[in-house]
């Protein structure tokens, strides 16, 4: 039975309450259909707990009524009985965990899964029924034929081949057992490449959080000693078919192995926009999320001629319709937050409006009032509505580290503009401190802000004492080699005031 902390009014602490907060993740279908499966004697093992979840309905999607407490829950389901905490804690976790198996369950059918594809093959010929399994792997077969190629296809097709080889041995169709086998071997082939090259693109985009050598690694020296290259020649020769998608693999860790190299990124770019009809839409959405990073990665680190091709990548993206496909009922708030800024990165203010004004109630509820106030504060500060800019950026009252720092440094650059010196002195002290109390493992993305507000005090330091041109171009110079949280505003303040009539 799952551990449950529940609090004495859930309202005041949905947090420590995982059966409400399981809860509130739930689609108006999503609960219809757990009802359902509560009401199913298979699955809740003859105890009536639609009741209870009845009772919780009351309260969805916020549960936030001072009326959610365990006590006036117990009333209602026990009207003459005496509060027993144990007997609602005990409920409280079965339906926990009827909650969770209804999602397993709801993940299992979703779509073609080819494990429970399989697993119907095995225990249908287990029964005796050998032509009806026969038919299944030919409608497996046909999916493979018709569907566009999945992030997952080359080790589905390692697993699908496996089950075919186990289904001739089982049924001593010896005759056919190499030629599955050859296909089998093959597979495992692409699905070891494709698999190696997601996780270990995955860990170095995560470098920055490594607590060893991983390149003098034992695993990664495995890797080094597979000669790539040659693979894949081969691959052209004997099955060109399949080598633009494993290529695409390879290029994906490259990338993030060289992050400086531009020729793995365009290569990777090519070769996902020729084959992107070829992609099914949860891969393509990787793909082209993926360009975007490594172009904002690119951007962030100095290179401004990636600045506008982050834009049009992740506009291609929206355009494909596919920002709003997530696995959950809302978007990635970290998404919604990227194309925003990369569109007011080229100055693209009223496309960034009409992206903000279409998917903000695409995000959660309970964060939508907090991001349109960034969005809005952003959108200001664009427009120079200084007052506004700071009206609704100090309405942001959001739990995450990179919005607070966002308004922080966009008040920090008002302050400036607009000659606040005392205001924008105690505001970057306060800035700092925000910094240095984060418990955010990425301390590169930490270290960026530390750099603006040490860079612009130094500024605004030289200003107040009106220094010689010589200065600010030191100074200029300085933050030019360094990955600083708006590195391009800098500059520009600074050519401002080596060229006064610079607008």
């Amino acid at each position: 039975m799952a551990e449950i902390l529940i609090d004495r009014n859930p309202a005041e602490n949905p947090d420590k309450n995982v059966l409400i907060v399981l809860l509130k993740t739930f689609s108006p279908e999503e609960w219809k259909e757990f009802e359902k499966f509560v009401s199913s004697p298979y699955f809740n093992k003859g105890r009536n707990y639609l009741p209870l979840l009845k009772i919780l309905r009351i309260y969805y999607p916020e549960f936030n009524s001072k009326d959610l407490t365990k006590e006036k829950i117990y009333k209602k389901l026990y009207p003459l009985k005496e509060y027993k905490d144990s007997v609602l804690n005990s409920m409280y976790s079965r339906l926990y965990n009827l909650g969770e198996e209804f999602l397993v369950q709801q993940e299992f059918n979703k779509d073609f899964n080819i494990r429970k594809e399989c697993m119907a093959v095995r225990v249908i010929n287990n029964r005796g029924l050998g032509s009806k399994a026969r038919k299944r792997i030919e409608e497996i077969e046909n999916h493979f034929k018709l569907s566009k190629k999945s992030k997952d296809f080359f080790v589905n097709k390692k697993i699908f081949t496996q089950e075919i080889s186990y289904f001739y041995y089982n049924n001593e169709m010896r005759r056919s057992i190499f030629e599955v086998n050859y296909e089998a071997i093959k597979y495992i082939i692409y699905g070891f490449i494709s698999e190696l090259f997601h996780y270990d693109f995955s860990l170095y985009s995560q470098r920055n959080f490594w607590k060893f050598d991983y390149e003098a690694s034992y695993v990664n020296k495995i890797i080094e000693l597979i000669n790539f290259d040659k693979i894949f020649e081969l691959t052209g020769i004997e099955d060109k078919a399949e080598l633009p998608f494993l290529k695409i693999n390879y290029l994906m860790h490259m990338t993030g192995k060289y992050p400086e190299s531009d020729e793995y990124y365009f290569e990777l770019k090519k070769l996902v926009y020729d084959n992107l009809d070829k992609l099914d839409e949860e891969l393509k959405r990787l793909l082209l999320n993926l360009l975007a990073l490594i172009c904002t990665s690119k951007f962030v680190s100095g290179r401004n001629e990636f600045k506008f091709e982050a834009f049009e990548i992740k506009k291609k993206a929206i355009e494909e319709d596919l920002f709003s496909m997530t696995n959950t009922s809302y978007i990635k708030t970290s998404e919604f937050r990227s194309v925003f800024i990369e569109a007011l990165n080229v100055n693209q203010k009223e496309w960034a409006e009409d992206f903000a004004e279409k998917y903000l109630d695409k995000l959660s509820p309970d964060i939508r009032e907090d991001i349109d106030n960034y969005c809005k504060a952003r959108i200001a500060y664009e427009n120079r509505n200084f007052d506004e800019a700071v009206e609704y950026a100090m309405k942001v009252n959001i739990n995450l580290i990179t919005f607070k720092l966002d308004m922080k440094n966009t008040i920090a650059k008002i302050y400036y503009d607009t000659d606040s010196v005392e205001t924008l002195f105690s505001h970057l002290n306060a800035y700092y401190q925000l910094v240095k109390n984060s418990d955010s493992q990425n301390t590169e993305f930490l270290q960026r802000h530390i750099k603006f507000i040490k860079y612009l005090k130094a500024l605004q330091n030289i200003r107040l004492n009106f220094k010689n041109k010589t200065e600010y171009e030191f100074l200029k110079n300085k933050i030019s080699k360094e990955n600083v949280t708006a590195k391009s505003w800098l500059i520009y303040k600074i050519d401002q005031l080596i060229k006064p009539d610079k607008k």
